[in-house]
This record gives C-alpha cells, sequence and structure tokens, in this order.
C-alpha cells in the first residue's frame, strides 16, 4: 500500500473515531450524564478481569463504555460451522439461538444480586457482540431493559 492511500486511510479512521467520541459526549451531555459515568465505570471496574471465561466455551475478551452503554466482545472457542453441526443436530434453528443468547445474557444482566439491573433500568444497556474463534461476528445482543 503505497504512503498516500495508508495515510488517508489513518486520517479517515481517525476522524470517525474522534466524530463518534463528540457524538457520545454530545448524547451524553444532553441526555442522563449519570447513566453515561456508570457505563464508564463498570467497564472501567470489569477491564482488569478480562479476559474472562464465562462458560466452557466463551470468552469475555474485551469491555469498553460509549454512551451509556457497556459493550462486552465474546468469543466462541468454535467456528460457525461447528455452531451449525451442533444445532442441526439437535434441531434447533438460527431463531432459537439467537433467543437463547438474549435470555441468558438479560438474566444474567437483570440478575438484581448483580447490580446492574438498575444501571439497566435508568437508561443504561449492556451490548454483547459475540464472535467465532476465526473472528468472524456471529451476533449482537443488546439488553436495554430488564421487565
Amino acid at each position: 500500500m503505497n504512503k498516500k492511500v495508508m495515510f488517508s486511510a489513518l486520517f479517515s479512521l481517525t476522524s470517525m473515531l474522534m466524530s463518534a467520541n463528540t457524538f457520545a459526549q454530545a448524547y451524553c451531555e444532553q441526555k442522563n450524564t449519570q447513566i453515561c459515568e456508570q457505563a464508564q465505570n463498570m467497564a472501567s471496574m470489569l477491564a482488569p478481569s478480562l479476559p474472562m471465561r464465562i462458560n466452557s466455551n466463551t470468552v469475555i475478551q474485551t469491555v469498553f463504555a460509549a454512551d451509556n452503554a457497556v459493550y462486552l466482545n465474546t468469543m466462541y472457542d468454535y467456528n460457525r460451522s461447528y455452531l451449525e453441526q451442533v444445532y442441526a443436530e439437535m434441531g434447533l434453528q438460527d431463531q432459537d439461538i439467537m433467543q437463547a443468547l438474549t435470555q441468558v445474557a438479560r438474566g444474567s444482566v437483570c440478575n438484581p444480586s448483580v447490580g446492574t439491573a438498575d444501571f439497566i433500568n435508568s437508561g443504561g444497556a449492556v451490548i454483547y457482540s459475540y464472535h467465532f474463534s476465526d473472528g468472524e461476528k456471529y451476533t449482537d445482543i443488546e439488553i436495554r431493559h430488564c421487565n
């Protein structure tokens, strides 16, 4: 890649990131600033304990906060073809998997003993971004309410 193209790509990426940060600040200033601070605090508290295995085949790799949301990047220990094979053997469809993922995520985030339910019910969000072991993105599960 020539230097002009690389510089242009880096400049574009930097501009996008700065725009996203400005948007996040504007959002937090106009909305509930406490929720945005809580999201930052939650991400900061969780980050030192990562990576964290949450079950036998899933690891939370990274965490960050933006606006009123905490984003958890998770990685499966397998690839898409393995998942499809296992669920085909069980007679499950993709919609069954998504429903189960959402229920598990909501159950863990909205569990009163965890302390995140108040954050969610006050306008916060927790977003799990699932990836396969080869890096391919599977899906995002957004928890924006606990009721």
